[in-house]
């Protein structure tokens, strides 16, 4: 049992002894006087100034003892002269002593508080002792350069290399003891020079880079020292090198990896490997007399071994044991059972036997390392079963005889059967698992080798049985060996390669699995039969097959397995599969009955190609089949070739076909791509035909795509059903009509713009935009309907022939848009109001085009000001037909909203220059039932008619006209009214007193402004009565001005009575409302009677000529109040509403007392304006 000494009782021991052997001896006792920086040498810092401390000086027996003790600041001595002293005692927190040089103490280096630093130069023959807290660093401040030795030195404090010093060796000279404390080796490499590793009591030297042993005397562990690899780059040895043992040497972690190198190494002591760490024996000469303990981790034999050698390993279970050397085990048993845990070989195992029981197996190769490993057996009988790891590389020989009945090789591993070995006919009883590479030459009449879960490659003779019964890889016969004897194919490969031939292939029984030809059969009169015999053959990537006549029968085929094969001047008079992901050269061969299949899948391209001019001729087919239309031909089709679509489609790229093309699968897509010219047929009843040429351009080394077809090139197209699509992005037409009653409807995706030609049907086939960025603006006529599916966008300026139609069909999957500058009508259909017309700024919709919602509505964009010549129409109930112009809208057309619709023009906000608004140019606005929506509404030169409602400010100016009605009827206006010229007109039609049914009304939520003319007229051959009122217009908010004058041309004459215009601030008004009523003619005040009161106003008013009003005397209501108002009122004076009968039925002539009435009205005018003057 080890005890403990404390470190403070071995420095009293030792101080006592230091003390009785100094008796008798004179010695000088020196101190350090200021706490300042300094080197040793200038005495003028030492009490012993002129002299500075140093044995010997300045008489020879000259002894010292310092004290360095001083305090007050930080300061750093440099002992740079080589010194020797009896003792030396540090004792200051504020001194940091730097050894440069020598330093000898020839008693006792005293470390009680401050730092030692070694940083070049030999500490000698000094026993270092000091408080709990002090140690040597060896290293300041990165500095030194120049190796740091310890020769014949005591510890009894801690020594710690500082990290990072790395500018010299550490040196130990003549013994190194370690009592009690630590050497912490772990930064810095080491030189053993001599001497031993000891401690009288127990020392731990702690060890992460390379100790070097150069000593003869080698390296000695005492049994106190332990020896603890702590890093992953331990290394203990040197070359020529004697280590010898007596202590612990030991790793901890999973990060150490400590490697014993010498040229003999000798255990006596303890090794141990604990938490996952790792140690390899190394040594040339390793001899274990002590124990070997391996708690958890690896531990590596390296070096020439023999069983005596390898003494006792204690092991525990999931521990690894793994021979790296080459083990001599002749004569003995190497018992697997013996250890707990794996064995892995990663060298040389020779002579003896190799035993396991169960299903221990020989583990060839690293596990938990990241390299090659090569191992080897030679004349061993091994037992158990082999299993080759990735990438290791097990190499048999020298007769070598395997008793296991399974060998595994792992992907990436390898096996190798030298030439002699002999044995393998007998020792293999049973099979081999995943052969890497075989070289032996024979496989004799008792062995079975079985191909599993990898690969091989076997240039032997069989004399026995091959079995291949795994679907993952294959096996390759190559050379120029022969199977005599049988191979078993059920799953897997046989790769024919290197030159065999087939009647070197003997015997196969095959139930399953690939042969596969690899190599180059030539052969101008020969015929490559297959058949039953061995079923499908596959081609390789080194397959070539040259001026043979290949032929099948029994439902064999030949498939081009892998791109690289190829076939030259051959006939093809069988079946020829290619699959997927695979390319096959065919040049200058023919077709003889015989067929192609091209079966690719996903984006793996079943390739049928050629070199430049190459054509497959004679007499067969090629069939689309696989799946996804991932099928491509690049080769030229003779006259008597069909080709079909079968269970697929496919491409159809950079050739001329003399042949016929079928299409018939309706799930099948045939695509024309790049440079493809049709002199022969294609026939179309099912399907979908796809024109996606393809040129490219090359410009200074990059590729720019331009995906061309050209409508010249497809020649004769019989079409009888299916579909035509068009995906190339330039659909050259070459001055010719495309025919859609040849083609059928035609439908066109992404990024596709058609050039120099027309588009024209006569029945109801049509041009169908299913992609993005498609443009029409390079034709010179559409005589065809054009439909916009959804998430379709189209450019188009051409030319529309009359009656034909841009139809939108926008939903909720997608928005149907296009860019239009042409006539012709466009309908918005679909649903969800998912349509979207952009016209250019200005030019917009011509004079004969239309735009209407069918199903829906939709969107009509303008990139600044909108100008519309033609005819817009909302008229389908539920949709909405929204403009969006980025600055005002002229419509100089029709804008026609049905009932249940609405049209909503969304206007950009304007400023203090610009305020964008509707502009109702010319033509007119009608509602029929339904809402028009706009922030600021200008009418010139236009009607505003019908009935619905607007909201948004309505401004009537120029000859502008606001007609309510078709009949009677309501305009509402959610918004302000302004007329703002004499000029504009508002048409009010009367047919009895019910507004908006039976007259005209208009409705304003806002205020009203108003100028210009009123025209009344009368409808439904109604005749006002004296009293009757129509409410026009109503409003919620203010008015300003009257109507400049009223027109009641249309009316005609009433008899006395007149419709006179009554505003809310006249008599007999009505708030928030302008009235029209049926009154006596000169009646102002409203009450049923022509009298004095009325002559009142009239006089009060007379002259003026704005702003007037019937109220005031406006009788004739022309603007002015004047001398024929006068006669007006003179001519019905004194009528009223009950003798209205009486004076219809008098003389119209006026009576003396009406001639007197004028007579004394003029008087007093007269006399006003006298007095006015």
């Amino acid at each position: 049992m080890r005890y403990p000494i404390r470190r403070c009782d071995v420095f009293i021991v030792v101080m006592l002894l230091l003390l009785i052997d100094s008796i008798g001896f004179a010695q000088t006792d020196a101190t350090w006087l200021n706490p300042v920086d300094g080197n040793w040498s200038d005495a003028a810092n030492w009490s012993t100034d002129p002299v500075y401390p140093n044995n010997g000086s300045p008489a020879a027996g000259d002894m010292y003892n310092v004290t360095i003790d001083v305090t007050g600041s930080p300061y750093v001595i440099d002992v740079s002269p080589g010194i020797t002293l009896n003792n030396l005692t540090l004792n200051s927190s504020d001194c940091s002593l730097i050894m440069r040089n020598g330093l000898n103490i020839q008693e006792t280096l005293n470390l009680q508080a401050g730092a030692f630093h070694m940083t070049r130069g030999t500490l000698s023959n000094a026993t270092v002792v000091g408080g709990p807290d002090e140690s040597v660093v060896i290293g300041y401040d990165r500095l030194g350069g120049e190796d740091v030795t310890f020769d014949h030195v005591t510890l009894y404090v801690p020594v710690t290399v500082q990290a990072g010093y790395n500018r010299g060796d550490v040196k130990i000279v003549n013994d190194l003891a370690i009592e009690g404390t630590t050497f912490d080796a772990r930064y810095e490499d080491f030189v053993w020079a001599g001497g031993r590793l000891t401690s009288q009591t127990h020392g731990d030297f702690l060890l992460s880079a390379t100790i070097q042993v150069i000593s003869s005397d080698g390296l000695t562990i005492d049994p106190t020292i332990t020896v603890t690899g702590a890093g992953s780059s331990g290394n203990l040895g040197g070359t020529g090198s004697t280590i010898l043992n007596h202590g612990v040497i030991q790793t901890l972690t999973s990060a150490d990896r400590f490697t014993i190198a010498a040229s003999e190494f000798t255990n006596q002591g303890l090794i141990e490997i604990q938490g996952g760490s790792n140690i390899w024996l190394n040594s040339v000469h390793w001899n274990n007399q002590g124990v070997i303990r391996l708690s958890d981790g690896e531990l590596d034999l390296g070096g020439l071994i023999t069983m005596s050698d390898v003494g006792v390993i204690e092991r525990s279970a999931g521990t690894t044991v793994r021979l790296r050397g080459n083990f001599d085990n002749t004569g003995q048993t190497l018992a697997l059972d013996a250890f707990e845990g794996g064995w892995e070989l990663a060298g040389e195992i020779s002579g003896g036997r190799i035993s396991a029981e169960g299903d221990r197996e020989l583990l060839v190769g690293s596990t938990n390392w990241s390299r090659s490993d090569m191992a080897y057996l030679r004349d061993v009988e091994v037992d158990p079963n082999i299993r080759v790891k990735a990438r290791a590389q097990l190499t048999v020989g020298s007769d070598a005889v395997l008793h296991g009945d399974r060998l595994t090789i792992e992907d990436g591993g390898s096996a190798i059967f030298e030439d002699d070995v002999d044995y393998l006919t007998i020792a293999f009883a049973n099979t081999v698992y995943n052969p890497g590479m075989f070289s032996a030459p024979t496989l004799g009449p008792n062995s079975t080798v079985t191909v599993h879960d990898g690969d091989g490659n076997l240039s032997t003779n069989n004399l026995g049985l091959i079995v291949i019964d795994a679907p993952e890889h294959y096996l390759q016969y190559t050379g120029s060996g022969r199977n005599d004897g049988v191979i078993e194919l059920s799953a897997g490969e046989l790769r024919l390669s290197g030159g065999f031939t087939f009647d070197q292939l003997g015997t196969i029984h095959r139930t399953g699995g690939h042969i596969v030809l690899d190599q180059r059969l030539v052969d101008p009169d020969g015929v490559f039969e297959i058949d039953s015999t061995y079923g499908s053959i596959d081609l390789g990537e080194n397959a070539e097959i040259r001026w043979m006549t290949i032929t099948t029968t029994d439902g064999a085929r030949l498939v081009a397995a892998e791109t690289g094969a190829s076939l030259q001047y051959a006939t093809i008079a069988g079946e020829l599969a290619i699959l997927p992901g695979v390319e096959l050269p065919i040049d200058d061969s023919q077709l003889a009955g015989g067929s192609i299949s091209l079966e690719g899948a996903g984006e793996q391209f079943a390739k049928l190609t050629g070199s430049y001019n190459s054509v497959l001729e004679g007499t067969g087919e090629v069939v689309f089949n696989g799946a996804d239309d991932a099928n491509r031909i690049t080769l030229d089709i003779g006259q008597q070739v069909t080709v079909r679509t079968g269970a697929s489609g496919g491409h159809l790229q950079s050739c001329y076909n003399d042949g016929q093309i079928i299409l018939d699968n309706p799930d099948a897509k045939l695509y024309i791509e790049a440079e493809f010219y049709n002199r022969g047929q294609i026939i179309m009843s099912d399907g979908t035909l796809v024109l996606d040429g393809a040129d490219w351009l090359y410009l200074e080394g990059n590729s720019f795509g331009y995906k061309r077809c050209y409508l010249s090139r497809l020649g004769d197209i019989q079409i009888t059903g299916g579909k035509v699509w068009v995906t190339a992005h330039t659909m050259k037409l070459d001055g010719i009509a495309m025919d859609l009653d040849q083609y059928g409807s035609v439908e066109v995706f992404d990024d596709v713009t058609f050039s120099n030609g027309s588009i024209v049907s006569t029945g109801d086939n049509q041009l169908i935009i299913r992609g993005k960025n498609v443009d029409l603006s390079g034709l010179t006529m559409v005589d065809a309907d054009i439909r916009v599916a959804p998430g379709g966008e189209l450019t188009w300026s051409t030319p529309f022939a009359e009656g034909r139609r841009l139809i939108l069909n926008g939903d909720a999957t997608g928005i149907a848009s296009a860019i239009v500058s042409s006539d012709g009508e466009t309908i918005f259909n679909g649903s969800d109001n998912a349509n979207v017309i952009t016209m250019p700024s200005f030019t917009g919709l011509g004079a004969t085009g239309v735009i209407r919602t069918g199903t829906t509505g939709g969107t009509i964009n303008s990139w600044g000001t909108m100008q519309s010549l033609g005819t817009i129409i909302a008229d389908t109930p539920g949709a909405t037909l929204t403009i969006d112009s980025q600055g005002s809208f002229l419509n100089r057309g029709e804008m026609r909203v049905g009932s249940g619709a609405e049209v909503v023009v969304l206007l950009v906000e304007g400023n203090e220059v610009y305020t964008p608004k509707y502009y109702q140019y010319a033509n007119k606005l009608r509602l029929d039932g339904g809402k028009f929506t706009a922030r600021k509404i200008a009418v010139a030169n236009a009607v505003v008619e019908g009935n619905g409602d607007i909201v948004g400010d309505v401004e009537v100016a120029s000859t502008g006209t606001i007609a309510p009605g078709f009949s009677a009827g309501r305009i509402n206006i959610d918004g302000n009214l302004s007329v703002l010229a004499e000029t504009p007109t508002m048409q009010i039609e009367l047919g009895g007193t019910s507004p908006g049914e039976e007259h005209d009304q208009i409705a304003i939520t806002g205020d009203v402004a108003l100028d210009g003319v009123l025209a009344l007229s009368l409808i439904d051959d109604y005749v006002p009565s004296a009293g009757d009122v129509f409410e026009i217009m109503t409003y919620q908010g203010v008015r300003a001005g009257r109507f400049d004058h009223v027109d009641t041309t249309a009316v005609g004459a009433l008899g006395d009575l007149a419709l006179a215009v009554l505003y809310d601030d006249d008599l007999g008004g009505l708030a928030g409302s302008v009235l029209v009523r049926a009154t006596l003619i000169g009646d102002a005040n409203s009450d049923n009677i022509v009298d004095i009161a009325d002559l009142t106003r009239l006089s009060q008013n007379y002259g003026r000529v704005d702003d007037v009003s019937w109220s005031q005397g406006d009788f004739n209501q022309d603007g002015s109040i004047d001398i024929a108002d006068l006669v007006q009122l003179s001519q019905h004076y004194g009528q009223s509403v009950e003798v209205l009968e009486a004076f219809v039925a008098a003389a119209q002539t006026p009576e003396p007392a009406t001639a007197g009435v004028v007579l004394v009205m003029m008087s007093l005018l007269h006399r006003r304006g006298r007095r006015s003057a």
